[in-house]
């Protein structure tokens, strides 16, 4: 039996690796779909819309979240250009909850001088846009590490004096309401002096490659778990889930601020309780720890932010610069971090480390 040349041209159109979609010109009324393309928006090409509908059935997005507007839909620009047309910003939230960055190139087919039919290739470009927000913040961290540290060293000499002659002040003050305000100022010198080392320890994180030496990830999170523990309180349950065997190349002391740092991170986020569970696990060339816990969760449009020094979901909790210490270190290890989803409730931590093998 002889194949037709429809069958052939929709086989072909399947095998491709970049999603396909045709509509005919000016309404927008569907033709064709390959398979990539079904994949990319999670679901099937719909025949009940057309030109000015494409927008909310597909959940087609721009990167702030917003509804992608109609009439700068890939189709619509064509048409009015007629010529092929580049889109870049569009994002699609499927309804299974994921979201890919696609980039249409969008072509009108024209036949005895008119447009007949519009042809759009989506490609996912998800990997490029992630990477490039993970360079982008890299080099930010960078310059405000930097900066941090140099802030940091001047304030911690002024602090100095201040705890000093404070503290001097103290041991000879018989006044009761003056010596109460001068511990006020102990107090505050003091704050100001940890706010610092929290400053000194992003500038160092950030300041280029730890030395690094093998290190087994299983007991970096076993020993910092067995010094946390106490301070999490026992209305916050604790597992350890400890499937890696292999080794990472790092610096212990600074694994360990990452792994301390997720760990208290998620402790802020169960105030009411709730259960930490702590896992590492093999992968071809890497190494993965998660930390993931049934806290309050982080907001999808904020997950990217959380990793900014000073910035905090939390009133009134930490300095800010905990997540974007953990961003520096694991970076200079050569490393990514994410903020996941852990349905039902809270975050998971997702630290991917290369493994000494690889």
């Amino acid at each position: 039996m002889r194949l037709s040349d429809e069958v052939i041209t929709r086989s072909l159109g399947d095998d491709l690796p970049v999603g396909i979609w045709v509509a005919r010109a000016p309404g927008g009324d569907f033709v064709y779909a390959n398979r990539a393309f079904r994949e990319i928006m999670g679901m099937e090409a719909r025949s009940d819309v057309a030109a000015g509908e494409y927008v909310a059935p597909y959940g087609i997005c721009t990167r702030a979240g917003e509804l992608y507007p109609e009439n700068r839909m890939p189709f619509i620009r064509a048409l009015e250009a007629g010529t092929t047309v580049v889109v870049d910003d569009i994002v699609i939230h499927r309804s299974d909850g994921g979201r890919v960055h696609i980039r249409a190139q969008a072509r009108p087919v024209s036949h005895e001088g008119l447009v007949s039919h519009v042809v759009i290739v989506f490609i996912d470009i998800t990997r490029e846009v992630e990477a490039e927000s993970r360079l982008r913040m890299a080099q930010r961290m960078e310059s405000i590490g930097t900066l941090a540290g140099g802030i940091a060293h001047d304030f911690n000499n002024l602090l100095a004096v201040v705890q000093l002659v404070s503290s001097s002040l103290s041991s000879r003050e018989q006044d009761p309401a003056k010596l109460e305000a001068l511990q006020n100022i102990q107090q505050a010198a003091d704050s100001g002096a940890q706010l610092t080392r929290a400053l000194l320890g992003l500038a160092r994180s950030s300041s280029g490659r730890p030395l690094l030496a093998r290190v087994q990830l299983n007991e970096v999170v076993a020993g910092v778990e067995q010094i946390v523990r106490r301070t999490l309180g026992s209305h916050i349950s604790v597992e350890l889930s400890l499937a890696s065997r292999a080794e990472v190349m790092g610096e212990r002391s600074q694994l360990e601020q990452v792994v301390m740092n997720l760990v208290l991170n998620a402790r802020d986020a169960m105030a009411e309780g709730g259960a930490l569970v702590l896992r590492t696990r093999d992968e071809p060339a890497e190494v993965v720890l998660e930390v993931a816990d049934t806290g309050s969760g982080i907001a999808p449009e904020l997950r990217q932010r959380i990793f900014e020094p000073y910035f905090t979901t939390r009133t009134g909790v930490g300095t800010g610069l905990g997540l974007a210490t953990v961003f520096s270190i694991v970076q200079g290890h050569g490393g990514s971090i994410a903020a996941l989803d852990n349905a039902p409730s809270g975050t998971t931590m997702r630290v991917q480390l290369p493994s000494a093998k690889a």
